[in-house]
């Protein structure tokens, strides 16, 4: 009775230790099968020449997608194409800005260059100080430019050669452009014995010279012209 119990006991390691060897025993199969598998195949790659590299095989061509691919280089292309166009157009928009900038500032300059004469118009006769001291002319506009409209025969200015149509350029060295009307008459008119300087151009080639003037009283009715806005220097 001891002993069968104690067998009974002992059974279920037994069993254990059965079914362990069994399992050991069945892993060693599959492992011995799996080696004999590959063994096969790669006998088999060998004899079939499976071991030389693969080509890929070039994919089967895609219309469609050929044609997509061609629609975007175009677009793409027509892009390029615009902004480059956009550029030059940029470009050319700059140097046109920069043309009329540059035309704007010459006319500019130029006008602020010019006398202004224009106050001759509104001027009145007391605007202008008279005083006794004349080279004897009288001055009219031309082009913004003063010129001698009448001289008289016996005054300073007829003496010196001075004649209608010469242009008056500078008076004591100061440039006529730099003067109103107003100023331009001041200069030339004052105390009798004042010497004045004046630059005269009569048009021909070597008609531009110095013209040294001595102030006296002249009488502005000797200076026989028909009656002008503006008065007798």
């Amino acid at each position: 009775m001891v002993q069968r119990s104690h067998m009974k006991r002992l059974l279920p390691w037994v069993l254990c230790v059965v079914l362990a060897v069994c399992c050991v025993g069945l892993l060693l199969e599959v492992q011995k099968l799996r080696e004999a598998a590959q063994v096969t195949t790669v006998d088999t790659a060998a004899s079939d020449g499976t071991n030389a590299p693969q080509v890929e095989a070039s994919p089967a061509p895609n219309p469609e997608k050929d044609e997509i691919a061609a629609r975007e280089r175009g677009e793409l292309l027509r892009l390029r194409n615009e902004v480059h166009q956009l550029r030059e157009s940029k470009q050319e928009l700059e140097t046109k800005v920069n043309s009329q900038k540059q035309q704007l500032l010459a006319a500019k300059a130029a006008q602020e260059r010019l006398p202004v004469f224009r106050e001759a118009a509104t001027r009145t006769p007391e605007a202008i100080p008279i005083k006794p001291g004349m080279i004897g002319v009288m001055f009219t506009a031309t082009n913004n430019q003063p010129m001698v409209r009448a001289v008289g025969d016996n005054s300073p200015a007829g003496r010196a050669g001075i004649k209608p149509g010469d242009l008056i350029l500078s008076v004591d060295g100061t440039n006529v452009s730099r003067m109103t009307f107003a100023q331009l008459m001041q200069a030339i008119r004052g105390d009798e014995g004042k010497q004045d300087v004046l630059e005269i151009d009569d048009g021909t080639p070597n008609g531009r010279r110095l013209v040294t003037l001595l102030r006296e009283k002249v009488n502005a009715q000797d200076i026989k012209v028909p009656a002008s806005p503006n008065g007798p220097g």
